[in-house]
């Protein structure tokens, strides 16, 4: 499954973008997953439409970043559903974590 869409909407917010663990470690990162299914529709014993959960965390070392609330935005334009799970204080790095979840369809396969 790819989520291209999801992860061109978080590279418009910040270029340190990651899947499942940290490979960047600047003053703002992204880091994002899946989970599982979120949804999926049925018939005739098939699945006929599939809807995954994740996670997205964003570490930033400024208070009040306006990278949460374009981050927000950013998946609404992609039409990608998401809610804020919480904010964690910051580390002894000064990184203060927001954490969303976020649901969505994986993008068509390619060719297909």
């Amino acid at each position: 499954m790819r989520f291209g869409t999801l992860e061109r909407a978080l590279l418009s917010v910040c270029p340190e973008v990651s899947h499942y663990t940290a490979v960047c470690g600047g003053a703002r990162y992204i880091v994002w997953a899946e989970e599982g299914q979120g949804a999926a529709q049925y018939a005739d014993d098939r699945m006929l439409e599939q809807a995954v959960e994740g996670w997205i965390d964003l570490y930033t070392t400024t208070e009040d970043d306006p990278a949460a609330d374009a981050l927000q935005k950013a998946l609404d334009a992609a039409g990608i559903a998401h809610w804020l799970d919480g904010v964690t204080p910051p580390d002894s790095a000064g990184r203060i974590c927001w954490s969303w979840g976020w649901m969505c369809a994986p993008d068509p396969p390619e060719g297909g």
